[in-house]
This record gives C-alpha cells, structure tokens and sequence, in this order.
C-alpha cells in the first residue's frame, strides 16, 4: 500500500512569453453568399430588402432618409422587411407586400421561399410569448420551400436571450432542420449594427436600420444600411448596402 521514491529529479524550461507580433492574425474565411450578382425575376428568383429600425421623423434629415427608402422599396423590390421597431405612419404608406418581426406571428411564402417572422423583443421567444414555439416547429414541419427566412426583432446569438440555453435549442433545431431538408435557412433580425455570421451553415444577419436624429450628418449617412438580398431558385446572395 506505499510507494517510494528515491532520488526524483525535475526537469524544467523557462519559456519566453509570446511577443503580440509572433502570433499570426485570425483569417476570416470569405462568405460566399455575400456578392453581388446578375439578377432578373422569374418564376422562383426575387429581390427583396431589409432595414432595421425607422423612427418617427423628427428632423428634415430624417424625413429625407424615409422619403428616399420608400422610393427605393417602390421601384426596386417585390418585398421587403423590417426587423426592428418601425414608425406606423410609415409602415402604412407602403404599397409593397411588406413584413414586419414585431406583434404577431406571420407565416408568408412567396415563390419558392418562406417568411416566419417571430417576436423576441422582450429577451426571448419565450419570454415575449410562450406560444410562439408550437407555432415555430408546425410551421417549420409544414413548409416545402427551398428557402426559409426567419426575421426577429432583436438578435439571437451573443447575450441578447435572457435565457442562453433557449437560444442554443434555437439554434441546435435550426442546425437539425438544414440537415434534414437540405434548405437554406437565413435568420435575419434588427441589431445595433450591421453584422453577419455563420453558425453550423446557418446566416444570422442584424442589421440596425436607419441613423436617425444624429448630429453627425455624414455618420448619419455612412451609418443608414439596408440588406439586398437576391434569391434565385435554391441560390441565396447578400449584399449590405447604403441607402445613399
């Protein structure tokens, strides 16, 4: 029940710490879907837009900027969507098929790609509406479209859910229902900021809308973004784009 040791020696190396400038930069793989392509409509390819948020215009800069998004949702989309809180007064003007990830659930198809929208504003999906998640799996279960675009209004990934393990069962079913069905799955919502990012082969795009009320007139403009994306039969492409 012993065990000895005689004369044990230790062996040891004092390693220099590493200098900033010996450990190479982190190499961010392109994202393939994000270019910018030839398009025209079909029977199975659209182009539709998304903006973040849009206030209510309280300066003539703003009333510009939402003068200038609803020409461009006229003239240059089947659809569009917001993903962020959005002045009703607005909203109403718009002649457009138009979605919006606030209030109600909405299940919406358009050619070969299906829209669910959900509401998360209140750190969740479940803490905004307990309800939303029969309704969420029957709708992903029933759907047979290539493409399937779910908006929220505030992210999913990070710390945004008050509940991290609700937002890793959103994901783990997204992962599963891709590998399942082979269909793309983009899930798009409002943000502070313009980002992009792949988790297990699904996009989760935040877009912050429109800068308005700023002081800054030029921040205002570089700042004011909207996504384009362009679908065409199972191929899905995406552009950030200035509304100027």
């Amino acid at each position: 029940g012993e065990l000895y040791i005689d004369d044990l020696t230790v062996f040891s190396k004092r390693t220099d710490a590493l200098k900033s400038s010996d450990i190479p930069e982190d190499v961010k793989v392109p994202d393939k879907a994000h270019e910018a392509v030839p398009f025209k409509s079909s029977s199975d390819s659209f182009q539709f837009g998304i903006m973040g948020k849009v206030s209510t215009a309280k300066t003539l800069l703003d009333k510009m900027f939402i003068q200038k998004l609803t020409e461009q949702i006229e003239k240059n989309f089947e659809l569009y969507a917001f993903v962020g809180t959005i002045n009703s007064d607005f909203y109403k003007t718009i002649k457009k098929p138009t979605l919006t990830a606030l209030g109600n659930n909405s299940s919406f198809t358009y050619k070969n790609s299906t829209f669910l929208t959900l509401d998360d504003s209140k750190a969740g999906i479940r803490s905004t509406n307990v309800q939303q998640w029969k309704w969420f799996l029957n709708q992903l279960n029933n759907t047979n479209s290539s493409n399937v675009f779910i908006l929220l209004p505030q992210p999913v990934l990070g710390d945004n859910f008050s509940d991290p393990y609700e937002a890793k069962l959103f994901q783990n079913i997204l992962t599963d229902y891709r590998k399942k069905t082979k269909r793309n799955v983009w899930v798009i919502t409002g943000g502070n900021n313009n980002n992009v990012t792949i988790e297990r082969g699904t996009r989760y795009i935040s877009t912050s809308g429109l800068k308005q009320n700023a002081q800054d007139i030029i921040a205002s403009l570089d700042q004011s973004k909207y996504v384009l994306v362009t679908v065409k039969g199972t191929e899905v492409t995406y552009e950030i784009k200035n509304l100027f």
